[in-house]
This record gives C-alpha cells, sequence and structure tokens, in this order.
C-alpha cells in the first residue's frame, strides 16, 4: 500500500479571460437580504494564489453570504511528522487565516466558520 501523499496543483489551468467575464449579464440580486452560506470553497496559496482578499471579493456582489465553508484541496500540508497527520496542516492553515480575517475583515462574510479536512489513516506505528 502507498502510503505517500500525492502531489496535486491548484489554480486555474489558464488565467481568467476578462473579455469573456466583462460580458456576462449581471446576475439580478433577487433577495439581497437572504442569509447565504457558501458551503463550499477552497484557499490555496501556490501556483498563484486564492486566499481571503480573493474570496471576500468574490463574495462582495451584493449578495449577504455571511459565511463559508472551506473544503480540503491538498493545500499546506505539514512536511514532517507521521504521514498520516501531515493533511493537519491544511486545517491549521485555514483556521489561522479565518481567525485573522475575522479580526481584519469584522462585519464582512466570515471565512471558513465551517472546515472539512481529513487525515490519511492511523498514525500509530
Amino acid at each position: 500500500m502507498n502510503t505517500g501523499i500525492r502531489s496535486a496543483v491548484f489554480g486555474r489551468i489558464f488565467a481568467p479571460r476578462e473579455d469573456w467575464l466583462t460580458r456576462a449579464p449581471a446576475e439580478e440580486i433577487i433577495d439581497p437580504g437572504l442569509a447565504i452560506v457558501d458551503t463550499h470553497h477552497h484557499l490555496w496559496r501556490a501556483p498563484g494564489h486564492y486566499l481571503v482578499d480573493e474570496l471576500l471579493a468574490d463574495t462582495s456582489s451584493g449578495h449577504n453570504i455571511e459565511a463559508t465553508v472551506f473544503i480540503e484541496c491538498r493545500q499546506s500540508y505539514r512536511t514532517d511528522g507521521p504521514v498520516a497527520l501531515r493533511p493537519v496542516g491544511e486545517v491549521e492553515f485555514v483556521a489561522e487565516l479565518a481567525t485573522k480575517s475575522d479580526s481584519d475583515h469584522a462585519g464582512k462574510t466570515r471565512v471558513a466558520v465551517g472546515i472539512v479536512g481529513y487525515v490519511t489513516g492511523s498514525s500509530r506505528s
């Protein structure tokens, strides 16, 4: 059984096409007071990056997005310690971003109030 962690690359394969995005019709905000929780997003550093500032820019369209839930994306794993626990680094990374976001962006969308992560198996020897 292979216990190694597969490396993965995240981010956009191609840069967004601004000409295409500017032609998209504006989305009507039907109920701007309706509280919304974005139940699936990712945050990553490289390649490129999509962190709290980018997420908040995307959630500031006029909808009332009160909170988000981060879903694992193999980002910021620990580089040492038991292999099975290396994915815990991703949860630590996102929890730190969420805490910083709460202090830096009070009153806006609460980032990663939920975190869906995982470990790869038993850390017992």
